[in-house]
């Protein structure tokens, strides 16, 4: 899961240039959509949607091809996700907690990772989890929830 702090989303009122910069910075295929908060996702944009419209101008609204949002509870099994996944033919779900909130989203690929170990694509950097300063000193890098 991707927490909602490292999402990358899209404000439904973003300009068309806006949207179009976002992909070129990002290298994602699908990019969910708020309205006003992550808290509100409306949709989520596909990418492959908007490739037939990429020489339109700078007013084209590209709110038009946002699809629904798939939404699961933090509590969902992994198993039953995939399962869902594979029904409803979908790549990625908004996860939410106990009070409608986002907490992340989930995707295919993190649920095959979690099942077959991590898989490098064309765009995944080798990231290091640690730096040495000196002999005995090494600054380690690590994510923590409280």
């Amino acid at each position: 899961m991707t927490s909602r702090q490292n999402i990358v989303d899209l404000d439904i009122r973003s300009s068309y240039p806006e949207v179009l910069k976002c992909i070129e910075e990002n290298n994602y295929s699908r990019i969910p959509v708020y309205q006003d908060n992550t808290d509100n996702i409306r949709g989520v944009l596909y990418i492959k949607d908007l490739l037939p419209h990429l020489t339109k101008s700078s007013n084209f609204r590209w709110q038009s091809l946002i699809r629904p949002p798939y939404f699961v509870p933090e509590t969902k099994k992994i198993d039953d996700l995939l399962r869902e996944f594979q029904d409803n033919k979908v790549h990625i779900a908004i996860v939410v907690d106990e009070f409608g909130g986002t907490s992340g989203i989930v995707t295919l690929e993190d649920i095959l990772e979690e099942i077959v170990g991590e898989i490098n694509d064309e765009y995944d950097e080798e990231e290091k989890f640690y730096s040495k300063l000196n002999y005995n000193t090494f600054v380690l890098k690590v994510n923590a929830s409280f």
